[in-house]
């Protein structure tokens, strides 16, 4: 019997010596325990993962100022490392973005969502973030402005069921809308008034316009769609010369289709440069020139009737080495009532060279036209 307390005596010493050895082996470690719990003193804690080798993940803390605590949620998840999403912070409802470390930041903070609320980043869309200087900025919310599908909505100062939505017409190239810098109110094809419209430079239209045609002749139409200022551009315009013999050399070039139906003509003007393509009319040719809706087709001279009932038959200068002017404008007697309701009217330039100034039958020569041409007319209707 003493035998068998020896024994237990004996082994209890020599557990409660191994307990005491080993928990001073922790508290020379750095760590402490009193059975429950680990105190982390210096080092940190490692942990050797999966493998042995000599890769370890060490856990430590920065000196603290005062006591923190760091909670574990009750879910499984990854820790989100500042390294992984560069130096950022997460606090309630934010995110905040260190940048260079600094004493600026950027906060990206949620609103207490009152239901489920998804934003979405679409794939492949590379850009920046429009922002609102409206803290409250969102769908049907009072002064608001978003997006939807190919428009812009806006709420305006009372938050009902009544919004304001832009939206875009298909294009068919590639348009661009220049908003002017200057305050007034948008006019629209449904109507409405404006104290006052103040226009800075030209007003161009596209309705109830005609179509340009010529070798390098373009045109800007400019007017309100009734009262047509149509401005047509010439770069290097050949007129083709025919040769009605023992007369004069004439050539024509139908430069505009006008809209069908009545025109009234309010003038029109002339500002040209005029050369040689060839050496078939003389350095120092004299001619005509004038503007009317037909073509100039028998060389008589000089032009008459429907020939130049835009701009009269106009005396060009004598040429000086192949190069002379056509300026030129219309008179009263042009301010005239045009019939082109059933078949709709055209616009000619038609020229002249005195017969004793070319040969233009044995060497083919062209008069080349630079300049502009401006025609105001309007439209009557059609019936």
């Amino acid at each position: 019997m003493k035998k068998v307390i020896y024994v237990f005596i004996f082994t209890f010493l020599t557990v409660a010596v191994t307990y005491a050895n080993f928990k001073g082996d922790l508290n020379k470690a750095g760590i402490d325990t009193d059975g429950t719990n680990i105190t982390v003193k210096s080092s940190g804690i490692i942990i050797e993962g999966a493998t042995s080798d000599a890769y370890e993940t060490t856990i430590t803390v920065t000196d603290p100022t005062a006591d923190r605590t760091i909670t574990l949620p009750n879910t499984t998840g990854t820790v989100l490392l500042d390294t992984t999403f560069g130096s950022s912070m997460i606090s309630g409802t934010s995110i905040a973005f260190e940048g260079t470390a600094n004493d600026f930041e950027t906060t990206i903070t949620a609103t207490d969502p009152a239901v489920d609320t998804v934003v979405t980043i679409p794939s492949g869309a590379t850009g920046s973030v429009v922002v609102s200087s409206l803290a409250t900025n969102a769908p049907d919310v009072v002064n608001s402005v978003w997006t939807a599908s190919n428009g812009i909505v806006a709420e305006g100062s009372v938050a009902d069921g009544n919004e304001t939505t832009i939206s875009f017409t298909n294009p068919t190239g590639a348009r661009t809308i220049t908003v002017p810098d200057q305050s007034g109110t948008i006019i629209t094809t449904a109507g409405g008034t404006v104290a006052a419209l103040a226009v800075t430079g030209a007003l161009t239209t596209g309705n109830n316009i005609g179509a340009v045609a010529g070798t390098g002749v373009t045109v800007v139409e400019l007017g309100d769609g009734v009262f047509h200022k149509a401005v047509f551009t010439l770069v290097n315009t050949p007129v083709v010369l025919v040769d009605n013999a023992g007369v004069t050399a004439y050539g024509a070039l139908k430069i505009y289709d006008f809209p069908e139906g009545y025109l009234y003509t309010v003038g029109a003007s002339a500002d040209l440069a005029v050369t040689l393509s060839a050496a078939g009319v003389n350095a120092d040719f004299d001619g005509d020139i004038g503007l009317g809706t037909v073509a100039a087709d028998n060389g008589a001279t000089p032009l008459a009737s429907t020939e130049q009932n835009i701009i009269p038959n106009t005396a060009t200068p004598q040429a000086v080495a192949g190069v002379t002017t056509a300026d030129c404008v219309s008179t009263s007697t042009e301010h005239a009532i045009i019939d082109g309701h059933s078949t709709a009217s055209d616009l000619y330039i038609n020229m002249l060279v005195d017969d004793a100034d070319h040969d233009v039958t044995s060497t083919p020569t062209n008069l080349i036209l630079n300049g502009t041409i401006t025609v105001l007319w309007t439209s009557l209707g059609d019936n």
